[in-house]
């Protein structure tokens, strides 16, 4: 195409990085390029005739509708002939919308928070979400027809539905994944949108033609990238690659944890929130697996968002050991009762119990810290069924309210929150070994590390 008269634009959590290494990639220093990017963090594009944003996400605010009318403008100031390259990646559902005549903002966000949060599976969501909008559903498409469009898509979605990618502005949604308002009546409190339900029975864009959507990356690669790694730990007969699907609670029940074996899990977990707590799906997942494991298994588990946010928590995730399951049983020794319950000795006293509270508190920050004494006392006092019903009850608490983060906090077992530049689904990694991980890095020669080369998320220069 003449690049005198190419546009790009981009709408996702990952979008700003695509669009700068876009820009990086084929070189458009001395092209007057114009259009908009919208993402959840903001920033430069690379280019200063490229405008960013920065807009609400998981819900939509103002600058989501800003960011929808802007594409939609600029969908009349490109002319016929010119092109258009359009970055997408998963989140633009909140970051870019705008909704039908009759639909507040307000009523909008709290529905789409509603969605988030049902259990319901993200092409039911994207579905439900493309019949209030007037740029979801291919009616991007509609809007910059007269153009030559090319969707670079990083794919967050399971099976790569490019009509729920981002709720598929670009996408011909001739079938729909499923039955809105079906959907919607399923609900717990959809009632309260009443209001809004008429407008789940508007039929989506009638598009006679689909742009080319070009995936550069999805969750499978993500997984692809995973065993790489895993290899220099593991034969390739003992490491399996897996979906995530399904509930939370099925899920952590049903994830391998077989001796010798490294099991990667990559796709997107059903996860209705009841309570009023701090966590996300990936927490839950970790939590629910670490229940599972409780003291005694071996190995490890990390559950984590590859776009570095996990639900409300601000947290990417969570990784959880037996180290994690005795620390969470230390912290409940801030409580005199659970004192007496891990010494077996109700006549334990307040001083006691105050130096071993300090002895958890300086070990929050840094696991090495923790007193392997105090350690190795709770490990020996979870062979008793009492102590460990406790705990597990404690740990019940937690999940019951939807509350992970707190739990997992007091575990060290927390991954802090990251903008990674990239959308590829949730990532999980069981490790079951025969031989400590420690012992494992201890036997594996400068070489045989190197041979893996660092993958830098978001990056465009990969494969593609």
């Amino acid at each position: 195409p003449s690049r005198e008269k190419l546009w790009i634009c981009g709408a996702g959590k990952a979008s700003l990085a695509m669009v700068q290494g876009l820009i990086e990639l084929i070189g458009l220093d001395d092209v007057q390029q114009k259009g908009c990017v919208v993402s959840k963090h903001g920033g430069g594009t690379g280019s200063p005739t490229l405008v960013s944003m920065q807009a609400g996400h998981p819900a939509p605010n103002a600058n989501s509708i800003l960011a929808g009318r802007r594409m939609l403008e600029i969908s009349k100031e490109a002319q016929s002939g010119d092109t258009l390259i359009f970055c997408l990646s998963g989140g633009a559902s909140a970051l870019m919308e705008l909704p039908v005549d009759g639909v507040s903002l307000e009523l909008l966000a709290d529905l789409n928070l509603l969605l988030v949060n049902s259990g319901l599976e993200i092409g039911q969501i994207n579905a439900i979400r493309q019949r209030f909008s007037q740029i979801k559903g291919g009616q991007l498409a509609m809007a910059f027809g007269h153009l030559s469009v090319l969707v670079i898509v990083m794919s967050d979605v399971p099976g790569n539905d490019i009509s729920s990618i981002g709720s598929g502005p670009f996408a011909k949604v001739s079938h729909p994944t499923c039955d809105p308002l079906a959907a919607l009546d399923s609900i717990r409190g959809v009632k309260h949108f009443a209001p809004l339900l008429e407008f789940a029975e508007r039929e989506p864009a009638d598009l006679d033609f689909e742009p080319v959507h070009w995936i550069i990356a999805d969750n499978g690669y993500a997984c692809e990238v995973a065993k790489k790694h895993a290899k220099v730990f593991a034969s390739e007969n003992s490491i399996s690659v897996n979906k995530m699907q399904g509930t939370v609670a099925e899920f952590a029940e049903n994830v391998e944890l077989l001796p010798g074996h490294i099991a990667i899990y990559g796709g997107e977990l059903q996860n209705e929130v009841i309570g009023h707590g701090l966590g996300g799906r990936c927490q839950e997942a970790a939590t629910r697996i670490l229940r599972r494991m409780s003291a005694t298994h071996p190995g490890a588990a990390l559950v984590a968002a590859t776009d570095g946010d996990d639900g409300n928590s601000g947290a990417s995730g969570a990784v959880v050991d037996a180290n994690a399951f005795q620390l969470f049983a230390l912290s409940k020794c801030f409580g005199q009762q659970m004192v007496s319950v891990i010494y077996d000795d109700p006549s334990v006293d307040e001083i006691t119990s105050a130096e071993i509270a300090l002895e958890i508190a300086s070990c929050y920050d840094d696991r090495r810290l923790v007193n392997e004494e105090l350690l190795a006392l709770v490990t020996r006092r979870m062979a008793s069924a009492g102590v460990r019903n406790v705990i597990l009850a404690a740990m019940d608490g937690f999940l019951d309210n939807d509350n992970s983060y707190p739990l997992l906090h007091k575990s060290g077992a927390i991954i802090p929150g990251a903008r990674t530049n990239c959308n590829l689904n949730d990532l999980a990694i069981i490790v079951s070994p025969v031989m400590s991980y420690r012992e494992k890095v201890d036997t594996l020669s400068p070489p045989g590390r190197e041979e893996i080369e660092p993958w830098h998320p978001g990056s465009v220069t990969h494969d593609a």
